[in-house]
């Protein structure tokens, strides 16, 4: 009966050495400094890792400016992962990189299975297969650009749970670039118990860098063998960024902004100096932009020509610009080549419309809205480049990526911009100085029974972030075709029949206008029903891309591009049609804004408002649903309804 019982006490020894993850002390990391036995309790201690389906362990990151003008970046990397959903996105890593003018060396590719190996734990190194080096799909037909390239670092012996390892440096070559600039977030989209980054520069050089304020302290050490004063942050008990994070993390995540540059100045004198170098342009090529302007009339028809002949001649490869912001191609080798990324393209149009005699120079927007100068020259939570066109009486931009051009403010409302070369610090330009936008809509209409159509006459009017100069100043947009995108938004179906223009510039557009259209079709209730909804260029359509309105909770701010107001309203005169149901006035009122919705009937005729406002420009979390709450009421079927009867 012992010997029973004592063997059966080894085999349930035995099986939970096996089912237990456990850990000894070969489990450290590459480099020896994090010892994953006490990052895995931490995790468990602070997120627990049952709950988690994958815990950056250590999220490390050195960016080392050499003191021979090379820059070297070493990537470290240790994640817990627990679940099925995760388990390509940290197993298999796609890695891009300039092959041509940096060196790739992967380190450390290995898989710690935890307690599942009989007889013991142990690293499961990656082969030589998993490693792989390709072309990306995009510049597949862009021989110019081939020098980019992607390896694939796939981890081998994945079983859940298990601790994955990644480590890996990239190193310049040469001292191809004149100087280096970017940001690290301290938080990823999962907890993270250790994060660490360091920034060293050559021996008693100024350091240029900026860390959230009071997120943590930097401390500075040397490194004699590579001749660097080093600055670094270690950070823990990270929680993850917030949901959604949109377009600019570092707006709401704490990070690390770095530069070799001292001023924004300097930093904008060499990019402009650089693409400047490059507006190069063939004899036929100038004898070509001639004979394309030579039927323009007015200055935005200059350059339009020129923008469509570009968007038409020059096929967009969209790829991460930053491999290529300090080597651009000249001007006549991306024409001729008939393809280009977003900053030869911008190059290309800058020279013919220089070459046709405007004034140019590279921009860039802040990828959000609001400031976003950390005091540090880096285009890392900057949008792609664009051209700034200027002329008398003309003030426009070019988007190279999007093929589009646009005059006025409204495309810049809200955001920071910034001219390199031109102009110190990155600055919002245009913000109404807190003043709301408001965009207007209004119908007055009469219902004919006997033709089965409406008609009457309507008003739009829009200032601010909602102002749609831009748009109907474009060749292809006219002023009626804008009118009638916005009216068709409110009401489906409707067409503008002339309009007569009461404001037109870059702060404000209105015109009133003449519609008719005809009634909607009956339902299957015998119902004749009017959707009101909202403008084609309204608060809708310009919510940010992260406002999730099926998203009854968010752990990240609302950012808006400035103050909103939007005001519909409706008169119909019914004539021989019944009123079947319409809405019921009522009001939301809370600490984020108004929505307001009034209906009323007098005789024949039936009055409708609804008007949206909010308060602010941005929001703390924690406001989301009352933030949401104005946003359904406004996009609610009941709310915009109206219903009739007719023979």
């Amino acid at each position: 009966m012992r010997r029973l019982l004592n063997t059966l006490l080894l085999g349930l020894l035995v099986c939970l050495a096996v089912h237990t993850p456990t850990l000894n002390a070969e489990q450290l990391s590459l480099s020896g400094q994090q010892d994953i036995e006490a990052l895995m309790k931490q995790a468990d201690e602070w997120f627990g890792l049952e709950n988690q389906d994958a815990i950056i362990l250590f999220d490390g990151r050195k960016e080392y400016w050499l003191p021979d003008g090379r820059l070297r970046t070493m990537i470290h990397r240790i994640v817990y992962i627990n679940g099925d959903n995760v388990q390509d996105h940290f197993g298999d890593n796609r890695i891009p990189w300039d092959s041509k003018h940096r060196s790739l060396e992967v380190k450390a590719l290995r898989t710690w299975r935890l307690g599942r190996d009989i007889p013991a734990n142990h690293w499961w190194e990656a082969g030589e297969t998993a490693v792989v080096e390709t072309l990306p799909y995009a510049l597949d037909k862009a021989a110019d650009y081939t020098n980019i390239r992607e390896t694939m670092m796939l981890h081998d012996g994945i079983e859940l749970p298990c601790v994955l390892e990644l480590a890996y440096v990239l190193e310049d070559m040469n001292s191809f670039r004149d100087g280096a600039e970017g940001m690290y977030l301290f938080a990823n989209n999962e907890p993270t118990v250790s994060s660490w980054f360091f920034y060293g520069v050559p021996k008693g050089t100024e350091a240029n860098y900026n860390v959230t304020k009071g997120f943590a302290k930097v401390e500075k050490d040397t490194d004699d063998k590579l001749g660097l004063d080093v600055y670094s942050v270690k950070a823990n008990n990270i929680a993850p960024m917030g949901y959604p994070h949109g377009v600019d993390p570092a707006a709401h995540t704490p990070h690390f902004t770095w530069s070799t540059w001292q001023s924004w100045r300097t930093f904008g004198e060499d990019i402009k100096r650089s693409f400047e170098l490059h507006y190069q342009l063939s004899d036929a090529l100038r004898d070509s932009l001639h004979t394309l302007l030579k039927n323009s009339i007015t200055r935005m028809d200059r350059v339009q020509s020129v923008t469509e002949f570009i968007n038409r001649t020059t096929r967009l490869i969209d790829y991460d610009n930053g491999f290529w912001i300090y080597e651009p191609r000249t001007a006549i080798r991306t024409f001729n080549s008939g393809y280009g990324h977003a900053i030869d393209r911008g190059i290309l149009v800058a020279s013919l419309l220089k070459e046709a005699g405007f004034m140019v120079w590279p921009c860039y927007f802040g990828a959000g809205y609001g400031a976003v100068d950390d005091e540090v020259p880096t285009l890392a939570r900057m949008g792609d480049m664009k051209v700034w066109i200027s002329a008398e009486n003309l003030e426009a931009f070019y988007d190279p990526k999007t093929g589009k051009t646009a005059l006025g403010f409204a495309p810049i409302y809200g955001k920071t911009v910034w001219l390199p070369g031109s102009e110190d610090n990155p600055v919002v330009r245009y913000s109404g100085d807190g003043e709301s936008s408001v965009i207007e809509t209004h119908f007055d209409v009469a219902i004919d029974c006997k033709t089965k159509q409406y008609s009457g006459s309507g008003f739009y009017q829009a200032n601010g972030g909602f102002c749609g100069y831009h748009m109907m100043r474009e060749g292809a947009t006219s002023s009626k075709g804008y009118l009638q995108k916005n009216a068709k938004g409110v009401l489906s179906g409707v067409k503008i029949t002339d309009y007569s223009p009461l404001n037109f510039d870059p702060i404000m557009v209105s015109a009133n206008y003449n519609l008719e259209g005809d009634l909607p079709e009956k339902d299957d209730f015998d119902r004749m029903v009017f959707d009101l909804g909202s403008p084609g260029m309204g608060i809708l359509y310009n919510l940010p891309g992260d406002i999730h309105l099926e998203d009854d909770s968010r752990t990240a701010p609302i950012q808006f591009f400035g103050k909103m107001e939007q005001n519909i309203s409706f008169t119909v005169d019914k004539g021989k049609a019944d009123v079947f149901h319409l809405p019921e006035s009522f009001e939301i009122k809370n600490d984020a804004g108004m929505f307001t919705l009034t209906v009323e009937q007098n005789g024949d005729k039936i009055s409708y408002s609804r008007s949206l406002k909010f308060n602010e420009n941005s929001y703390d979390a924690k406001m989301w649903k009352q933030v949401r709450a104005l946003l359904l009421a406004e996009k609610h079927e009941k709310n915009r309804r109206l219903y009739f009867h007719h023979k």
